[in-house]
């Protein structure tokens, strides 16, 4: 009571300063500390819950700016360096490369990642904003290239920094032997004759040369 009594307003008015200021110095501290607690934990549940929905593609902090879907730097959550988009991996000898290649370009389209095996999505400066997602989406593609061969030509990609690199480098070495057959081709083409066959038996006919 004594205690209470002394905290009270004097006839004056005012407050005893020994008695009222401490207390009152002692709660705001705390009150500013707890505050503060809660807010960093707040904002850090904030930003956990916001990567979470954006995934690896629009994060903002990192780049200084958002990446928006339908940028070729955009990646989806599910976009990692271990996806397999081929049933038949690249064969050492080359035999299914034209089979290989339409099917790794379509799925490099349905990534909208294209244009980091043909050079349309150059490298950027290292000044630029875009220079880190590049770096990130070429890793990416460069791993997913990387994925689709078979294991006795996996060690192309070891000394290949782009995936446009690697893209020409197996361009080169698996079409370098195809004029032959090319040529072949074109005159088979050109000596077959519809005459009085059915169309199925003259469309059979072409898709067995």
């Amino acid at each position: 009571m004594k205690n209470v009594k002394e905290a009270l307003p004097s006839s004056s008015g005012s407050l005893p300063v020994c008695a009222a200021m401490p207390l009152a110095s002692k709660h705001s501290k705390t009150d500013k500390m707890s505050m503060r607690v809660e807010m960093i934990l707040a904002i850090s549940t904030m930003v956990g819950e916001h990567d979470d929905q954006v995934g690896m593609g629009n994060v903002v902090a990192s780049y200084g700016k958002k990446i928006e879907v339908d940028s070729p730097y955009y990646l989806h959550p599910s976009d990692h360096p271990g996806l397999v988009f081929v049933t038949h991996p690249l064969t050492e000898n080359g035999e299914n490369y034209f089979s290989w290649r339409r099917n790794m370009m379509t799925a490099l389209e349905s990534k909208n990642k294209v244009g980091f095996i043909d050079n349309s999505v150059a490298k950027p400066s290292v000044n630029s904003q875009d220079f880190q997602p590049w770096v990130k989406c070429n890793a990416i593609v460069l791993s997913w290239l990387t994925n689709s061969l078979a294991k006795e030509i996996q060690s192309s990609a070891a000394h290949t920094e782009t995936a446009s690199e690697l893209w020409a480098d197996l361009h080169e070495r698996f079409t370098q032997g195809i004029a032959p057959r090319i040529y072949e081709l074109k005159r088979n083409i050109a000596l077959l004759q519809q005459e009085k066959a059915p169309i199925s038996t003259y469309y059979g006919k072409l898709k067995g040369v």
